[in-house]
């Protein structure tokens, strides 16, 4: 599995890939199995949700550590958290964060997905991913869309 921390380095093929596979896996699924964490450290109802639901429909069960019932409250960093998530097989963490966390991660863990649901003001990929998704299902194609972003 590979990491999602953002959307730079992205072509416009990589973006209509991953829309075929996102519909192609929605008419049928294929199930992954193994554990994902959603390792959230700032509220977020629709996304933790959503990733919640997600990770089960791909046959994965799922844990979640906000940041007031886990170690993170303690001080403890998102680096030793997710070493620990790894240390025990966890396959994929789900992170929302107000830090700008995947620029100080983006190498350390090659045994578990990261994926990034939110890093503060610096990044929202997956949030991108899905308003991309809606827009291709609605238009067919990105190219000349004009979008006004607006919320909090």
């Amino acid at each position: 599995m590979q990491n999602l921390f953002d959307l730079q380095r992205w072509t416009r093929s990589d973006y209509y890939r991953l829309f075929q596979l996102a519909e192609d896996l929605s008419r049928e699924p294929q199930p992954l199995g193994g554990m994902a964490a959603m390792v959230f450290a700032e509220p977020s109802t629709r996304t933790l949700v959503s990733f919640q639901m997600a990770a089960v429909r791909m046959g994965m069960t799922t844990t979640t550590l906000d940041a007031l019932g886990s170690s993170l409250s303690k001080g403890e960093s998102m680096d030793d958290t997710l070493r620990t998530l790894q240390a025990i097989g966890v396959q994929a963490a789900v992170i929302r964060s107000s830090s700008d966390w995947p620029a100080q991660l983006e190498t350390a863990f090659p045994k578990m997905a990261l994926i990034n649901a939110g890093s503060g003001v610096f990044d929202h990929p997956t949030q991108a991913l899905l308003d991309g998704l809606t827009m291709y299902q609605e238009f067919s194609h990105l190219s000349g869309c004009r979008v006004v972003i607006a919320g909090d």
